[in-house]
């Protein structure tokens, strides 16, 4: 007997997108890379888009191959061609008198989710940019991200994490009837092998957390909060948009004080979470804060000093 013939036998590689990889892969197939921020590393990576590294809790993703990108004819003079190989990526060839041009896919994103991250392998140096485009407008109101990709030789991945600790990292909300697309900006030498866009769904869900509810007891560890002293506690898990928990301030000093809550990747708001009125007092209150990227916010202490302990109920996504 002759062996059977495959219809994946018959096809051009360059011509087979991935997508159906990414889509049938397993969860930890696809995400982060190095995240963006002070002293991070961007990692070497395959040649092919598959190979982002481990998706965060909590994030839905959204996985693009590098075939799905297409030349924007309104930015590129219309006259650019895109080409596609399977080892070196696909990029923008020259027909006209342009020396870059933009690479762009469409973002199908249901109203009302967040994108966090954005995970990309590539060569070269692109910029990338998220645009918005609201259908009742001719042209794009607004850009986000807008920043060269690491410099340096060979195929590499790269995370941004959008936490909002610079306005260039702020997460992205998908507004009602806007179109939005991830583009990237390419010239000669430069490819795209794909990205994932981690994002959160429009719905929270609420998760009751498992496992030892106390995250912390300084009564145990550290000792007593101090005067303006802040300290990061992990409360929820990555992905998560806020957390839940029990709040006791226990063996009080001074008049009176306060400890305030917040998300760890912002600067103290001027809130308070719960306030004591006398010395060696006991009082709880159920907090619910804004977590950053990683699940963990802020305590910091007002007037006088206290022992803090919280206890974890659950998280929303």
């Amino acid at each position: 007997m002759t062996e059977p013939i495959h219809l994946d036998d018959l096809l051009p590689e360059r011509v087979v997108s991935r997508r159906n990889l990414f889509i049938g892969a397993s969860a930890t197939a696809l995400g982060m890379g190095a995240a963006l921020s002070a002293g991070s590393t961007v990692q070497a990576a395959s040649p092919h888009a598959e190979a982002l590294g481990a998706t965060v809790a909590g994030l839905q993703y959204l996985p693009m191959d590098g075939l799905d990108f297409f030349p924007d004819g309104l930015y590129n003079g219309g006259g650019d061609l895109r080409y596609a190989d399977p080892l070196s990526g696909v990029g923008i060839a020259f027909t006209g008198l342009h020396t870059a041009g933009q690479l762009a896919t469409g973002l199908p994103l249901p109203a009302g989710s967040v994108i966090r991250q954005i995970n990309v392998a590539f060569g070269g140096e692109p910029i990338i940019n998220v645009y918005a485009k609201p259908l009742a407008t001719p042209t794009v109101t607004s850009q986000s991200i807008s920043t060269s990709l690491a410099a340096g030789a060979g195929s590499k991945t790269q995370t941004f994490t959008l936490d909002g600790s610079t306005a260039a990292l702020a997460p992205i909300t998908i507004e009602p009837a806007t179109a939005y697309t991830l583009r990237f900006y390419v010239g000669a030498g430069d490819t795209i092998h794909g990205a994932t866009v981690g994002y959160t769904s429009p719905q929270q869900g609420f998760v009751t957390a498992t496992g030892d509810p106390r995250v912390l007891d300084t009564r145990v560890a550290g000792g007593k909060l101090a005067p303006n002293e802040e300290r990061t506690i992990a409360v929820g898990v990555a992905g998560a948009r806020s957390a839940l928990f029990n709040l006791t301030v226990v063996n009080t000093e001074g008049a009176g004080g306060f400890v305030a809550c917040f998300a760890a990747n912002v600067a103290y708001p001027g809130n308070s979470s719960i306030n004591w009125f006398g010395a060696d007092q006991i009082l709880a209150n159920s907090v619910l804060s804004a977590v950053d990227s990683n699940g963990a916010i802020k305590i910091r202490g007002g007037a006088n000093r206290t022992d803090v302990v919280i206890d974890r109920i659950g998280y929303f996504y």
